[in-house]
């Protein structure tokens, strides 16, 4: 049957496909009939979301076979891949298996889950020894077709000098570097083999195989799969000389394929805009409140750093940043970082060892110091689903995305500014904070410590692994977990054990606050209704809002009028408070405002002795006195 063909547009390209055909083309591209086909993208730069943007630039080798293509060289084409002449090859993924070598060189599947590590009932993949179980796979196994896992179908094939894990016969497998054919003694290279295999050589031993993508998979910094497992000791020993000689050599490859990828891809960043603050997308809302529900700081200008990090300014210790025209400081006020955007002079730069782009500090910066606002499109849940699907569709492995709260996320990758470079590590040196700006939760990155100017910026991503494959954590550092999302390997030293207990401590206080019951009853008027509660631990109280005088929630955490001194502008910490009404008084307003009864009952001046509630309230406190005698 016939059906319509288009031929691409590319010059000197001479291919035809049928429309139904083009659905199978994952690089190619068909926009109103004008046809891209997959032979002018290099199938390894687009399976790596950092070289995306090179797959179609430069000269590339063909398959004669199929549409896949590589770029020229020894970097990008897939290994066993087979070179004709004048730019035209037969790749790997057109391996035939030959009688001869059925029996030891057939697909062979690890017994763990590439996800979790764990063993059990595993689903296979076809293509390569890829196994998972079918809960930590990103596309759920079909019974009818067979199985390729994620890793193939984003176009990861093995590459000529990588470090790998390879299965010789019925033996363990074994850690060795794919050879090119040319690099490898000519005995080795005169063994029959066919298209799709490559040889390997293995650590240890130094022996050489043929083999093909069937039998390997790639080796990771700090793999020690089965290291003190063996039939005898000069076994172990071998093993665990050929791991630590695979593990040098690993880290060697990536360091100089990275040097090489510098040379080749381009020196600028992808592209994105450069915003000062968040732009909302869609029905997405940035929150402002009035002036007169800004909370206001008991600061003085004469202070010697109003507001500062010193000071015990109430609006810092409760993370909301004051207002100039409400501050009694005003421009003195040293609360104001995030809208002042009082931002550190920083740069990105090309990190050497894997890691993509980085950001370094071009001045010294204090423990505790602002360092920039994390911006970007302000999106909602729904939109970040569906930029997700977007991503996943593209390959991009790549993502700016924060959690400001529980319907707003921040996307720092089509917008944003210098902080979108900051790389992740399981120890960094900086860290996020949310405040609230005039009504409005805002993320600001804050120094955990003294950095010299110079030193890269950090911060921990607490990132959730997704779907079939772990991100590789490249930090370095030697509590690094090995895979972003993985808890930071423990140390023994007094400052981890210190912080630790902290943690615990913390997390009991936190448990406490959970188990807490609010009050039914406005503490102000006695009636029930929508209350509001208090966020101070153990404060119990609730408040209707015509109570409070307020139009509108408070946003972040509240602290009720209880805690705060009664007297006109002075609003700090109250050391006695009224048990019967919210008026409270810090320590240099008590006298004349504050009652303390014989029963031990604070009272403030509102409430005389022949007060009935104040008369039944005593009567409790006798009876439970004398319970006590």
């Amino acid at each position: 049957m016939t059906t319509t063909a288009l031929k691409c547009n590319v010059n000197n390209c001479s291919f035809y496909y049928h429309v139904n055909c083009l659905k199978t083309l994952k690089y190619g591209k068909c926009e109103k009939r004008s046809l891209t086909c997959s032979h002018h993208t290099c199938a390894s730069c687009a399976a790596d979301a950092e070289k995306m943007g090179m797959a179609e630039r430069g000269k590339m080798l063909k398959c004669i076979v199929c549409p896949n293509a590589y770029h020229t060289g020894d970097l990008c084409i897939a290994a066993g891949s087979r070179i004709l002449s004048n730019g035209w090859i037969i790749c790997g993924d057109h391996h035939q298996m030959s009688d001869n070598k059925r029996k030891h060189q057939e697909h062979v599947n690890v017994a763990w889950c590439f996800s979790c590590g764990e063993g059990g009932s595993l689903v296979c993949c076809e293509n390569c020894p890829a196994s998972f179980h079918p809960a930590c796979c990103e596309t759920p196994p079909s019974e009818e077709e067979k199985w390729i896992c994620e890793l193939c179908l984003d176009g990861k094939r093995p590459l000529y000098g990588e470090i790998v894990w390879c299965k010789a016969g019925i033996y363990r497998w074994w850690p060795g570097e794919i050879c090119h054919p040319r690099n490898v003694p000519t005995n080795i290279q005169n063994i029959a083999h066919g298209i799709g295999d490559f040889p390997v050589r293995f650590f240890g031993s130094y022996d050489y195989l043929w083999t093909h993508k069937g039998r390997v998979f790639s080796f990771q910094e700090g793999d020690k799969k089965g290291a003190k497992r063996g039939s005898s000791k000069s076994f172990v020993e071998v093993f665990s000389k050929a791991l630590d000689e695979a593990d040098v050599a690993a880290r060697i490859y990536y360091d100089e394929r990275n040097k090489k990828d510098l040379k080749v891809y381009d020196k600028k960043p992808g592209p994105y805009k450069h915003v000062k603050s968040n732009v909302p997308i869609g029905k997405v809302e940035i929150f402002k409140v009035p002036l007169t529900e800004i909370p206001r700081c008991q600061c003085s200008p004469e202070m010697p750093s109003p507001c500062g990090p010193d000071s015990d300014c109430i609006n810092r210790l409760m993370m909301y940043e004051c207002d100039v025209a409400v501050c009694p400081a005003g421009e003195m006020c040293l609360n104001r970082a995030i809208q002042s955007r009082w931002d550190v002079d920083t740069e990105y730069f090309r990190t050497a060892d894997n890691r993509g782009w980085g950001l370094r500090t071009k001045i010294d910066i204090k423990k505790g110091q602002f360092i920039h606002e994390y911006v970007g499109d302000l999106i909602d849940e729904e939109e970040c689903k569906e930029r997700l699907r977007r991503a996943k569709e593209s390959n991009v492995t790549n993502f700016y995305m924060l959690t400001l709260d529980k319907n707003r996320i921040i996307d720092a990758g089509p917008k944003g500014n210098n902080s979108r470079f900051m790389n992740h590590s399981c120890q960094p040196n900086c860290e996020t904070q949310k405040w609230n700006v005039n009504g409005d939760v805002r993320v600001g990155l804050f120094a955990m410590r003294f950095i010299e100017a110079g030193e890269e910026l950090t911060f921990n991503y607490n990132f959730d692994c997704l779907g079939d494959k772990k991100t590789i954590c490249h930090c370095g550092m030697p509590v690094c977990s090995g895979f972003l999302g993985e808890r930071p390997k423990s140390t023994s030293t007094e400052a981890e054990r210190t912080l630790i207990t902290k943690k615990k401590k913390r997390r009991a206080r936190n448990v406490t606050k959970d188990l807490i019951v609010h009050e039914d009853l406005c503490f102000r008027c006695g009636l029930g209704g929508e209350l509001v509660l208090c966020d101070k631990t153990g404060c119990t109280k609730s408040y209707h809002l015509d109570c409070l005088n307020l139009n509108h929630l408070p946003r972040g955490k509240w602290i009720c009028p209880w805690h705060l001194c009664n007297e006109e502008n002075c609003g700090k910490w109250s050391s006695q408070l009224c048990s019967m009404c919210p008026n409270s008084f810090c320590s240099r307003h008590t006298e004349g405002n504050i009652i303390v009864l014989a029963t031990g009952r604070i009272v403030c001046d509102d409430h005389p002795p022949s007060c009935p509630q104040l008369q039944y309230l005593l009567s409790k406190d006798w009876e439970e006195l004398k319970s006590r005698d």
